[in-house]
């Protein structure tokens, strides 16, 4: 998904965790993962970021990777 955005309420901060998934989408068999990269929610900043994909293996795609934008919001 492209220039989407997501909204999420966390009851526990210090254990959310931020999951990046890409997968290649095809629509006569299942959907293959390109790659992921997951983040404890509290590491994440503010912020344009650039984050790297990794195999399911855990090794890192050099040719592969996400340009985000991230704003985390205080409930008030």
């Amino acid at each position: 998904m492209w220039n989407k955005s997501f909204q999420f309420e966390v009851n526990v901060p210090e254990l959310a965790m931020l999951r990046f998934l890409v997968e290649d989408y095809d629509s006569t068999s299942a959907n293959d993962l390109v790659g992921q990269y997951c983040l404890p929610l509290t590491s994440t900043r503010n912020g344009y970021r650039h984050v790297p994909l990794l195999t399911k293996r855990g090794d890192v795609i050099s040719s592969a990777g996400l340009f985000v934008h991230l704003m985390l919001l205080d409930a008030q």
